[in-house]
Parts: structure tokens; C-alpha cells; sequence
């Protein structure tokens, strides 16, 4: 029982844990919903009947439950075609929180944490969701960038933009999202 217990805990000694940053870059269109409201009825957003795109859902990275995520986005959008471009961080003047947009429409930005606030008119923004699309933990503003901790549960990223009628937006923004991997060797000690 000793050795074994020996063998063990040499083994355990010399296996090393290796981290890695990676990174993933995936499009966001403009009229791209930052989540699906079919799977997720409770965080009702927009104007009523079709809305937009489907999301732009992140796949490949593996989320770790309490890693940090670093998202850093360029490009622009627009809420109707021939209006100003818009970056990442949305329509400084056009502040969206809590606020309703087109009658009886609220923005995506209603379901943030509070202590997020401002959010903008056009500003990127996601959530995590589960393998069903389902947001696990609390839908969060990016903007041109911003570092979130994964919560348990999560499976995948949805991405889209802060604005209660899609349909009329153009453009697009190219996201990048930083991120660690770890590998574990070990050699056995005989």
C-alpha cells in the first residue's frame, strides 16, 4: 500500500499542467440577435413578428467554468441603411438600459446586470447558452471589448446587437475572443 501510495504521488509530482492562449474570431451581422428568444421566452426583447438574424454563435472553444474570456471587436453597423456607421460600442448619444424602443419594444440591454449600465443603441452583446440555446447566467454587454468570467453550464457564446428592430440594420463586426487552454502531461515513475 506504501509503494503504491509512493508510485502515486510521484506520479502526481511530475504531471505538469500546460496553458495556452488561443483565439477565436467569428462575424456578427448587423441585424444578428444576441440570443434565440424561441428557447429563451423570458428575456423578451424587440418589436413582435420576425426579427433580424439568427445569433452568431461562437463553437470550438471549451468553456471552463470561472476562466475569463477577453472579446475585442472592430467593424460597423447601422440602424437603417444610409445612417451613420456605428463601432462596436454603439450610438453614444442613443442610451438604451432599461429604456422601451419602438412602441411596447424593449431592448436587449433591459435583461443586463444594472451595474453594466449605459448601454447603447447598435452595441455588441451576448450571452452564454447551454447545447439548447438557453442563456445560463446573465446576458452581458461587449461593446469594442471586454473581459466576462464563464458561468457554470455554459456550452457556447451567442453574439448579436443591442437593438429592438434588426430588420433595417446593415453591416457587420468581426470579433475576436481570447482564451486559455490547458493540457495536462504525465510520465510514469517506475
Amino acid at each position: 500500500m506504501k509503494r503504491t501510495l509512493l508510485s502515486l504521488c510521484s506520479l502526481l509530482a511530475l504531471t505538469t499542467a500546460q496553458v495556452q492562449a488561443a483565439e477565436k474570431t467569428v462575424m456578427v451581422d448587423g441585424k444578428a440577435r444576441p440570443w434565440d428568444i424561441g428557447v429563451n421566452p423570458k428575456l423578451y426583447y424587440g418589436i413582435s413578428g420576425p426579427n433580424g438574424k439568427a445569433p452568431s454563435y461562437v463553437m470550438g472553444i471549451k468553456l471552463r467554468a470561472g476562466a475569463k474570456l477577453k472579446f475585442t471587436a472592430t467593424g460597423t453597423t447601422t440602424t437603417f441603411p444610409g445612417n451613420p456607421s456605428i463601432g462596436p460600442g454603439g450610438e453614444k448619444t442613443f442610451v438604451t438600459d432599461g429604456r422601451y424602443g419602438n412602441p411596447g419594444a424593449f431592448f436587449p440591454s433591459r435583461h443586463f446586470d444594472k451595474a453594466t449600465y449605459p448601454t447603447y443603441l447598435n452595441q455588441l452583446v451576448g450571452a452564454f447558452v447551454d447545447a439548447d440555446g438557453a442563456v445560463v447566467g446573465q446576458p452581458f454587454p461587449i461593446g469594442e471589448q471586454a473581459e466576462v468570467i464563464i458561468p457554470p453550464g455554459a456550452l457556447s457564446i451567442s453574439l448579436g446587437i443591442n437593438d429592438d428592430n434588426l430588420n433595417d440594420n446593415t453591416g457587420k463586426l468581426q470579433v475576436t475572443i481570447d482564451y486559455t487552454t490547458a493540457t495536462v502531461t504525465g510520465e510514469e515513475v517506475q
